[in-house]
């Protein structure tokens, strides 16, 4: 801590912020709002690590447009406020947002603000985990605008809420390099990889024929990093084999180099041909295997 005239002044870069671990009727309207952050010119990265704790981020007054990081996990966040917190991160390069529940009384507050747009002009990475409340969910989503976007992590409720499917898929471009799914895949995946044509590393927790044959057929072209969760190893040969075919062919589609994979016990497997995709600069690793 340097003192100047004007004051004290801090010199952090990261701070996390966590809960005060005293009962909670004895800090009801005590504890005021933040202001010592004020006074950190060189914070860029903040962490609300409030895990089984509702958080307001307006009650937080914090340097919001000079942080580059913001990571918020709480059990019940106010989607309303953290809108308004984003619309002042206008230097926010990386943000991670995880929340359990959302109160219902609030979604009105939530869609009124989402009509104006959230612009994070800077924003290259983005993983949520909204709310068990859809609707808050899918005008959150709506109202981001992110130009600069290269990685995506969308919330596993896409697997379950259809609704929330065109939110999400208006934040794909062709800027994005990396997408990820913690879920079921949507039944339209394939039709949102056309929309990701730069995309170099594809993470499915799940993973089925349907994106296979999709993949087989030449789409992503420059897909090179690919993470799946079981699959038929016959399926993934198929598809493995006739993209590196397409590339040696001189298609435009690159080789993908490296893949990872949970073998569903697929029985009958000519075995040689994992051998041969090693062999032409394929590297599949099965994480199930003990060998």
């Amino acid at each position: 801590m340097n003192q100047h005239s004007d004051g004290f002044s801090l010199f952090p870069l990261e701070i996390s912020i966590k809960p005060i671990p005293v009962p909670y009727p004895t800090i009801l309207g005590v504890i005021p709002r933040t202001t010592v952050f004020q006074q950190c010119p060189h914070l860029r990265k903040v962490t609300f690590a409030f895990a089984a704790h509702a958080v307001d981020l307006a009650d937080f007054n914090l340097p919001w447009h000079q942080l580059t990081h913001l990571d918020v996990h709480s059990c019940s966040l106010r989607e309303y406020e953290c809108l308004g917190v984003l619309r002042q991160c206008t230097a926010l390069e990386e943000c991670s947002i995880s929340t359990f529940s959302t109160p219902a009384r609030d979604l009105y507050k939530v869609a009124i603000l989402s009509r104006d747009p959230v612009v994070l002009p800077s924003l290259l990475s983005l993983s949520l985990n909204l709310g068990d409340l859809v609707g808050y969910s899918v005008h959150f989503v709506y109202a981001l605008r992110l130009p600069r976007l290269r990685s995506l992590r969308p919330s596993s409720q896409v697997s379950l809420y259809p609704a929330l499917l065109p939110a999400f898929w208006r934040l794909l471009s062709e800027t994005i390099r990396h997408l990820d799914f913690p879920g079921w895949i949507p039944i339209d995946l394939p039709t949102a990889l056309a929309l990701v044509p730069n995309l170099e590393t594809l993470e499915l927790q799940d993973s089925d024929s349907r994106v296979l044959e999709t993949l087989g057929g030449g789409a992503v072209p420059h897909l090179v990093t690919l993470r799946l969760g079981i699959v038929n190893l016959c399926d993934l040969f198929d598809m493995l084999e006739a993209r590196t075919a397409a590339a040696r062919a001189g298609g435009g589609v690159a080789v993908l180099s490296d893949v990872s994979a949970i073998d569903s016990g697929t029985v009958g497997v000519d075995i040689t041909r994992l051998y041969a995709l090693r062999a032409a600069g394929v590297q599949v690793v099965f994480r199930n295997w003990s060998l």
